[in-house]
């Protein structure tokens, strides 16, 4: 598992001593977008975000971002064809692309492993189970 998170986190002015990352958010509901960029932007991350799978793949291109938070069903491009595409384009990155949904089962769970997601969330994320997972990351 590779660390994704980079630099030294003063964004917000907090004298925080946490750590930045580049992260992409992609979700056909501008509200779950928001709500999520809010939070990680105020944790001081470099945050970007995208309303289908064709958008996060042009930004994905253009910012490189270590983090892809993804919802899995969205019109246009769904988050598991938006999985592979990346996974494709970018094969020896060190991208991490985790689904977000609002199912948990572990059926729902194992299909985006198949897809190719690196881990799973489960809407709504609460902050700290939020906090807790990217820590995780760092390891």
């Amino acid at each position: 598992m590779c660390a994704i998170l980079l630099g030294r986190n003063n964004r917000a002015g907090t004298g925080s001593i946490g750590y930045v990352a580049r992260i992409l958010i992609v979700d056909d509901h501008r509200a779950n977008r928001d709500a999520l960029s809010a939070l990680l932007e105020s944790a001081g991350h470099d945050v970007r975000t995208a309303g289908d799978g064709n958008q996060a793949l042009n930004l994905a291109r253009e910012q490189r971002p270590e983090l892809v938070i993804s919802d899995v069903l969205m019109p246009v491009m769904d988050g598991y064809e938006l999985t592979r595409r990346l996974k494709i384009q970018f094969p020896d990155s060190r991208m991490r692309i985790v689904a977000l949904s609002g199912y948990g089962q572990p059926s729902d769970r194992e299909r985006a492993a198949k897809a190719g997601f690196d881990d799973y969330l489960v809407k709504p994320v609460e902050p700290g189970r939020l906090s807790t997972f990217l820590r995780s990351l760092q390891r």
